[in-house]
């Protein structure tokens, strides 16, 4: 059956009235509420979809809205009998229970500062919307599915996107569904039922590819202020991804004393979970280069050496004038280059001679030979290139963790970021309580400040994909997954999630590893069809 309200006049009539007109099978039925409005009025301020006159200072539109509203409600069966109060009592005590005192009390019973955030930007919303309308309360009594439309425009016309209106119908709903569990109202039919279902349109978060984090890495500032700016940025985004995809909550409040040796400890926000993140070279990169400290990689790189194998002189010095005791991972490098032995796969490249197809040994491509002699140095090489690589980053790391221990420990690390006028707000944060109202606040604005630099960082470098914080941990779990050296547990652990399903969330379409799937697929597909041939 449709219903709508419309104005009954003769087409002479410069005054109609307002009655409600049903149409069930193909029959129409109306039944006038009394309120005479001048047509010129009702074309001008009547909202047909909402069945509500809009705002305007030629009409009591609240008095008629009001009235309408009770009509509809009495002729869809509903009337004022839809809601009650607990103890039952006359109408006039049914209809009074103010939505908003109660929508207040739920909030101040939340401990948790973002939740109760949240909560107070929709009763701040619903109250502008009242403002508008030139009311100060609502009513539980006055929350039917043509007010929450009416509201739900309100917003749209705001310019707020579906996403943040599904999270503000969301909140409303749970507080007016925890007066009904509670017993204080009672509807005959749920008015938010038509937006049970309602869903967020997200667009999904793509990961950086590893080409993306590499171009991230080799950025450098032309010196100018506003690069080397956000160049301090970029590094805390590296920072975050490093630190196993580290949420942003705990990024800005790190301190020096969370360093420990060889690794970083501390308590994720979120969820009041220990987390440990051990040293990597990419994360003392980024600190050495904030405390100005870039040298220190290099000088330990020249320095460090170790002795070259006995065995493997004949085949890497022609003379005893060309032999070398001790070499640094350079000199290495040489000798590598010299053995054909690379990272890479040259198959392409190597052509001729003894040489054929290329073997593998820990991470590295080598030509195979036919003398036994020769592979063996090949191995040893390898395996020397490997222990100065592991020498180096234990001393830069050592030598990083020295030089954060002359610090102050209370200091964030990030403490640039945070402000000078800032600083004193959050100085005596303590991660084992909540943050308090006017830290939370800051807080939030630290949180735009940040992704909004982020995103500068594709508009002056000419960045392929536009930044924001929660970027780095989906890249980090990304390239897990590709690494193919992780499983759904360890995701859970090096994330902090309480949960297997959250992990899970992250596993998504948006996993960048379709052709390792792909191989993977057809290499099950192809042992059962050899199979089939044999």
């Amino acid at each position: 059956m449709g219903v709508k309200i419309i104005l009954a006049r003769k087409k002479s009539d410069i005054v109609g009235t307002l009655a409600i007109q049903a149409i069930k099978n193909k029959v129409k039925t109306q039944k006038r509420i009394g309120i005479q409005v001048k047509v010129e009025h009702f074309e001008k301020y009547f909202i047909k979809k909402l069945n509500r006159f809009n705002v305007n200072d030629e009409l009591d539109y609240n008095s008629i809205n009001n009235k309408i509203t009770e009509e509809l409600n009495i002729f869809n069966g509903l009337g004022t009998s839809t809601i009650y109060s607990k103890s039952n009592n006359e109408d006039e005590e049914q209809n009074n229970l103010s939505y908003l005192d109660y929508f207040k009390k739920e909030t101040s019973k939340i401990l948790v500062l973002g939740t109760k955030s949240r909560y107070n930007d929709v009763l701040n919303s619903i109250k502008r919307f009242l403002q508008k309308n030139k009311k100060e309360d609502l009513l539980f009594s006055e929350i039917t599915p043509d007010w929450i439309d009416y509201y739900v425009i309100f917003l749209k016309n705001r310019g707020l996107a579906n996403t943040s209106i599904v999270d503000t119908i969301s909140v409303f709903r749970k507080v007016l569904n925890s007066a009904i569990n509670e017993d204080i109202i009672f509807y005959k039919k749920n008015p938010f039922s038509k937006y049970q279902q309602l869903q967020k349109s997200t667009k999904p978060i793509d990961p950086l590819s590893d080409d993306d984090i590499l171009k991230l890495l080799s950025l450098k500032s032309d010196g100018s202020k506003k690069q080397d700016n956000l160049i301090y940025f970029k590094n805390m985004f590296l920072f975050q991804f490093f630190a196993n995809g580290m949420r942003m909550s705990d990024l800005f409040f790190i301190r020096w004393e969370d360093f420990k040796p060889e690794k970083l400890v501390y308590q994720m926000m979120k969820t009041d979970r220990n987390m440990e993140v051990y040293f990597n070279i990419n994360i003392c990169h980024i600190l050495n280069e904030m405390l100005g400290n870039q040298v220190l990689y290099d000088e330990i790189v020249k320095t460090t050496k170790l002795e070259i194998p006995f065995n493997c002189y004949g085949v890497l010095f022609k003379t005893e004038n060309d032999i070398i005791d001790k070499i640094n991972i350079t000199d290495c490098n040489k000798l590598l280059k010299k053995l054909r032995i690379s990272k890479i796969n040259l198959d392409n490249e190597i052509k001729g001679g003894d040489v054929g197809r290329l073997d593998f040994y820990k991470g590295y491509y080598y030509p195979i030979h036919s003398n036994t002699e020769r592979i063996e140095t090949i191995k040893e090489m390898i395996d020397l290139r490997i222990k100065i690589e592991d020498k180096i980053e234990t001393k830069y790391i050592f030598n990083t963790y020295k030089k954060i221990k002359t610090l102050d420990q209370n200091d964030f690390i990030f403490e640039r970021f945070i402000r000078d006028k800032q600083i004193g707000i959050f100085k005596k944060y303590n991660k084992n309580k909540e943050l308090t109202e006017l830290q939370y606040k800051r807080y939030k604005n630290l949180q735009g400040r940040y992704n909004y630099f982020l995103s500068q960082i594709k508009e002056v470098f000419g960045f392929d994909i536009r930044l924001s914080s929660h970027i780095a941990r989906h890249s980090f779990i990304n390239s897990l997954l590709k690494s193919g050296k992780a499983d759904l547990w360890d995701i859970k652990n090096l994330m902090g999630h309480g949960e297997l399903r959250t992990s899970e969330k992250y596993i998504n379409k948006h996993f960048q590893g379709k052709e390792k799937q792909n191989k993977i697929s057809k290499g099950v597909s192809r042992m059962y069809q050899i199979r089939r041939i044999e």
